[in-house]
């Protein structure tokens, strides 16, 4: 008895003296308007402060006081820059006064830019023609270099691994990497403490699918690699005290948060498993007391599926989620021509591979899932049903057109020449009935334009049928008939219009006030009557609604419910069924979390 009280007190004791030094996880902030999955976010280096992307309503950096959750705006901009442009991986100087942060695909603007916090001395620090696309990753210690990478564009090799200067804002080439780094390895990458190594995350082989971690030597250039695995392993960040490197490793099955001992470029001892399960997160940084903080965005995407009056309007049947496989994971949907068949793209489950098409059988509920080489975006369906053609993202940054065979699940290219001025890509609209040409769109970052072209399959001749001084937001729809094509487009306000296919002056429906940076779905009803869009209203929110106008015009007519952002739509042959993806009437916002007090003290020098 005597020995259990012992124990007992001095259990006590422990927890008294240590306090708040005990191991914790704990939720900072909840947000829909921050997805830290795109762009990333930062936490300032004194912990006060998170900077992110707002993408909701301006798509510019947005700074988050922890503790009073109060939010500023240090340029000053609520609202979408008219030639969208949009900020991304902003990044705290080591004093908690200024962001770095790439403003990307806003004409002159574009570059590596620098702001206080409280918005004072904005500059652009640094710009390429040659390699546009420029990632900032970390500052130096003393203030006078920041880390960066620069690309042709996002995801695209090769990338230069750079330190620009803020005093003169010269650049050293550090490393060029050639090997195509898998997921968004590429965007986190820091600087030790003491400036002296690059820690970051590539393929240790040309055709490998996975990430090991290497150090990089500032002065000599070196590269030794810190973490081999067979499995899938990548930066988290370096803790402050410049002895640990956290990282994240799917070696036992799951995403876990690992720690391994650093010193003079050189691993010291094997990884530590510091959290199991922490899940697919974004690194946020550490703050300098060791506190790490991260974010966590676990968005469900569905197909669901609504009954329709067409004559009246009147919703039959809720929307409902359709019974596929790979729950969460599944969107743009469309429906065969003969109603019998729904073709729609699944995300992995890891990021390492692009999406998959999956054709499903209405009638026997049976899928087909075809693996292939690019990122599949917005499928349609041929009218004989024998092909869908698809949008194909390929090598991470371009767009092209491709052509899958229903039965075999072959892949083929609709066109082999060069991409027009290799900008940002070509997107499908849809094929004409006598199955001898199509439609598609190439919009073209550099000249800040989008163009709509018919093409013939056979012999690839094209016509111009119109041309528009913009080129984000655009969406698009061949009418059944495949006489009329509806879009919308983004000026000061988003605008539906229809013209004839083949090329005409097209005709103003609706001109519409859209909440957020999201595109608007776009569909046809069975009978070419009326056209489907999605709104989100300011005074709503967050949430989408679905809409309906005449093409011949009128007033337009809400359906009457909302649902989480929708994706596409597709109308059914039978006139009454539609099918869309969405995140479901709620869906969980981004999160921010931070892990304290996990940080050994002077582990390295104890052993």
């Amino acid at each position: 008895m005597a020995k259990e009280k012992l124990i007992t007190l001095r259990r006590i004791h422990q927890f008294v003296e240590t306090g708040d030094k005990e191991f914790k996880i704990r939720q900072v902030w909840a947000d829909p308007e921050s997805d830290v999955d795109v762009g990333g976010g930062a936490i300032s280096p004194d912990g006060r402060f998170h900077v992110f992307t707002d993408w909701n309503n301006s798509g510019d950096i947005a700074v988050l006081e922890v503790a009073t959750q109060k939010m500023m705006r240090p340029t000053g901009r609520n609202s979408w820059d008219p030639l969208g442009g949009y900020a991304m991986y902003p990044k705290w100087s080591p004093d908690s006064k200024e962001i770095a942060y790439f403003w990307a695909e806003g004409g002159e603007k574009s570059g590596l830019c620098v702001i206080g916090c409280d918005g004072s001395n904005s500059s652009i620090l640094y710009k390429d023609k040659d390699w546009p696309w420029i990632v900032p990753h970390d500052w130096s210690n003393d203030g006078r270099y920041i880390l960066a990478s620069l690309s042709k564009g996002r995801y695209r090799i090769p990338i230069r691994i750079v330190l620009i200067s803020v005093v003169d804002h010269s650049v050293n080439v550090l490393k060029i990497l050639n090997s195509k780094v898998i997921g968004n390895a590429s965007e986190h990458m820091e600087l030790s403490p003491d400036g002296k190594y690059v820690v970051y995350a590539r393929p240790p082989k040309k055709d490998s699918l996975k990430n090991d971690i290497f150090l990089f030597s500032v002065e000599d250039k070196n590269e030794v690699p810190l973490i081999e695995h067979p499995a899938e392993d990548f930066i988290l960040g370096w803790a402050p005290d410049g002895k640990w490197i956290l990282f994240a490793s799917d070696r036992t099955g799951s995403v876990d948060a690992w720690m391994i001992p650093v010193r003079d470029g050189k691993p010291q001892g094997p990884p530590e498993l510091i959290r199991k399960g922490i899940g697919e997160i974004e690194p946020i940084g550490f703050t300098n007391n060791g506190s790490f903080f991260y974010g966590f965005s676990d968005l469900m995407q569905d197909v669901y599926i609504f009954k329709m009056d067409p004559g009246t309007g009147e919703i039959i049947s809720s929307p409902k989620k359709a019974a596929l496989p790979g729950e969460g994971r599944n969107s743009e949907p469309a429906y065969s021509p003969d109603g019998k068949h729904m073709v729609y793209t699944r995300i992995p489950m890891s990021d390492n591979r692009p999406n998959s098409l999956c054709i499903y059988s209405l009638e026997t509920g049976e899928e087909r899932k075809y693996p292939l080489k690019v990122e599949v975006v917005n499928p349609k369906w041929a009218r004989d049903g024998h092909t869908i053609f698809l949008t194909g993202k390929y090598e991470f940054h371009h767009f092209g057109l491709y052509k899958v065979d229903v039965q075999t699940g072959t892949l083929t290219p609709i066109s082999t020449d060069k991409p027009r001025d290799i900008a940002f890509g070509s997107f499908f609209i849809g094929s004409f009935h006598d199955g001898k040409s199509f439609i598609y769109q190439h919009i073209n970052v550099k000249s800040n334009l989008t163009r709509l072209f018919m093409r013939s399959f056979e012999d690839g001749t094209e016509k111009e049928i119109y041309r528009f001084p913009h080129r984000l937001g655009l969406n698009a729809s061949l009418s059944p008939d495949g006489q009329w094509l509806a879009f919308v487009s983004r000026e000061k306000k988003r605008t539906l219009r229809i013209m004839p296919a083949t090329g005409g002056e097209p005709r103003e429906l609706y001109k519409f006030e859209h909440f957020g940076g999201h595109p608007t779905a776009l569909a046809w009803s069975a009978d070419g009557k009326y056209i489907l869009f999605s709104l989100s209203e300011r005074k709503r929110g967050l949430p989408t609604s679905i809409w309906r106008i005449p093409i011949a015009g009128g007033e337009p007519q809400d359906l009457g419910f909302e649902m989480k952002f929708f994706d596409n739509i597709s109308a059914h042959p039978d006139g009454q069924h539609f099918a869309f993806s969405s995140y479901g009437t709620e869906y969980r916002p981004s999160e921010v979390w931070v892990m304290e007090n996990f940080l050994p003290e002077n582990k390295i020098e104890k052993e």
